[in-house]
């Protein structure tokens, strides 16, 4: 992560143990996270009850048009966003499988773009899952044009 691990665990327990949202199945000293953070490569975890992001790694946020994982943590998602909508339905499809790959639309700089994750179960809260994403490739709709012509 650009600044580092201890930032993510500060944006982690503000979003979660600070405002009284339940995600207390989040320990934000777990180790995955340490690896996740090492690995340089984007994540992020989606609170399916709560409809929000809980957790990214800088690179994660950079996917998503945003300087860093704060900024990314702090958006909003409105219940008819698409992002949210997609990152719902993987999250729900987790129900009765372990992981789920699938395509999601980012808003990223005013527009969408279409990026294939693979989505795992990474914690079980008391109102719902807590869903780990993380990319397979990434594809802009200029990429996708481009490779057919």
């Amino acid at each position: 992560m650009v600044n580092g691990g201890d930032r993510a665990r500060k944006a982690l327990h503000r979003s979660c143990f600070g405002v009284g949202r339940g995600c207390m199945a989040l320990n934000w000293n777990d180790p995955r996270l340490s690896r996740l953070e090492r690995a340089n490569r984007p994540a992020w975890i989606w609170d399916a009850a709560g409809h929000r992001i809980v957790w990214a790694t800088d690179q994660g946020a950079e996917l998503w048009g945003l300087e860093d994982a704060f900024l990314l943590i702090d958006r909003p998602f409105g219940t008819s966003d698409p992002s949210a909508l997609d990152l719902s339905l993987a999250a729900d499809a987790l129900e009765h499988t372990e992981g789920v790959e699938t395509g999601i639309r980012l808003l990223s700089g005013g527009r969408f773009r279409r990026v294939n994750v693979m989505a795992r179960r990474f914690a079980r809260g008391a109102a719902g899952d807590y869903v780990l994403f993380t990319p397979r490739e990434l594809r802009t709709a200029e990429a996708a044009s481009e490779a057919t012509t």
